[in-house]
């Protein structure tokens, strides 16, 4: 713990970190949901989220100041198509509100899907 004129002070990360530990949502039927377990964010500069699919999906970022919430929605990401590939992809950044982060993603695709999950916490 750092303090800085009697305040808490949080320290900055110095590398790339791979953030959730429940990253394998096995198969999700069209219209599910995964929520991933909670991870720290505190002292990152982004977190960047590198999602691939081959159903449509939505991914939802939630935050909050404590581990057990309570969560607000911060963010907000449709996947789209890539052409050629055929594949649903995502590639966001987003600069963390809360110390703490949950992911949402909902398959809104036709069918059941798997998904390939790559989140990133960048240092400052």
């Amino acid at each position: 713990m750092d303090f800085d004129s009697g305040g808490f002070v949080i320290p900055t990360r110095q590398k790339v970190d791979f953030l959730f530990t429940q990253t394998s949502p096995g198969l999700i039927g069209a219209g599910q949901t995964f929520t991933s377990a909670v991870s720290e964010v505190a002292g990152y500069a982004a977190v960047v989220f590198l999602i691939v699919s081959d159903q449509a999906f939505q991914l939802r970022t939630l935050e909050a100041a404590a581990p057990g919430g309570p969560f607000t929605q911060t963010s907000s990401t449709n996947s789209t198509l890539d052409a050629a590939s055929g594949l649903q992809k995502v590639a966001v950044r987003v600069v963390p509100t809360g110390s703490f982060m949950q992911m949402v993603i909902q398959n809104t695709g036709g069918t059941q899907t798997t998904l390939e999950l790559s989140p990133y916490g960048l240092p400052c």
